[in-house]
């Protein structure tokens, strides 16, 4: 086993929705706009992004899922509109917002947080930003034509895919390639809203 795991939490999307990801995304080829699309298969929801981890970590970040998903009930979701991060000055990240039981996904992903930093007595902090649920699908790595992505968007329109229940939580390993991430499933829990 290598010596650090470069590691994350998230929730897989069903076919149905990464079919529709697709869609999206050759729309917006469609249009010129040029960035690095995220292939759709590795298009999921980030809870927390941990980086590397030692394998000695995997036990304690899956103890830490299990306790944040006591009592959790499964969310019901739908991807929706098209959102840029940070803004239009600078457009680094293409993004499909979700819609549904949005409160319970942030208080779910903020009482994960707390329990990861409890299991690792500080390491992994909690993130300073706001949590913003979404489904990054491409990421823009040089100068862009913002007025053509604006037109782009405009296009594609608003969008509302089928709504999927999440009930599974993943912790997740990325290896990084020339032709992009591999994603190695790790472990996993699910939620379930008894005690």
């Amino acid at each position: 086993m290598p010596d650090v795991i470069r590691a994350f939490i998230a929730i897989p999307l069903p076919e149905s929705v990464l079919e529709q990801v697709q869609q999206v995304q050759k729309k917006l080829k469609s249009c010129k706009v040029h960035m690095a699309w995220v292939e759709p298969h590795n298009v999921h929801l980030t809870l927390k992004f941990l980086g590397d981890i030692a394998p000695g970590d995997i036990d304690r970040v899956t103890k830490a899922m299990s306790g944040a998903a006591i009592g959790i009930a499964p969310f019901k979701l739908a991807a929706g509109d098209i959102g840029i991060f940070p803004d239009l000055r600078r457009p680094r990240v293409l993004w499909l917002g979700l819609t549904g039981d949005i409160p319970n996904l942030a208080a779910f992903q903020k009482h994960l947080e707390d329990r990861l930093y409890e299991v690792s007595q500080g390491d992994w902090k909690p993130e300073e930003r706001y949590f913003k649920a979404h489904l990054t699908i491409g990421r823009i790595k040089t100068k862009i034509d913002t007025e053509l992505l604006i037109r782009a968007i405009r296009e594609v329109g608003s969008i509302t895919s089928d709504t999927f229940t999440a009930d599974t939580v993943y912790l997740i390993q990325s290896r990084l390639t020339p032709s992009g991430p591999m994603y190695s499933r790790l472990r996993h829990i699910r939620l379930c809203d008894i005690e």
